[in-house]
């Protein structure tokens, strides 16, 4: 199916360390991951593809350049799951993402356990 138009859909909140204010154009910058991907048709015969965007964490600049900084919510296991979900993605191996993950979680929890870590 012919894809039409690629779609960033952002889903998430950032909290913010101080309060901004209303009616004042800002930029954001946003970090985070695509947690999914979709492709819904069109009644045309085409289909879009939508990514799913999670956000992390934000910076939010006013017009003086001013930035606004926000705190990342995830837990702590997020953030390692996405630590290594980037390790995985760097990494020259054949194993799968999941089967990745529970080695070097494994690895990991060894390492505290026998005070390597």
């Amino acid at each position: 199916m012919e894809i039409k138009e690629h779609i960033l859909q952002i889903k998430g909140k950032a909290t913010l360390l101080e309060p901004i204010d209303r009616n004042q154009a800002y930029k954001v910058f946003v970090e985070g991951q695509v947690v999914d991907v979709r492709e819904p048709g069109n009644d045309d015969g085409t289909c879009d593809k939508v990514f799913i965007f999670q956000v992390a964490r934000a910076e939010v600049v006013d017009n003086l350049g001013k930035v606004t900084k926000t705190r990342d919510s995830r837990s702590m296991s997020v953030k390692m799951r996405a630590v290594l979900s980037r390790e995985w993605d760097e990494s020259p191996t054949s194993e799968d993402k999941e089967a990745y993950y529970q080695r070097r979680m494994g690895e990991i929890m060894s390492g505290i356990i026998n005070g390597k870590i």
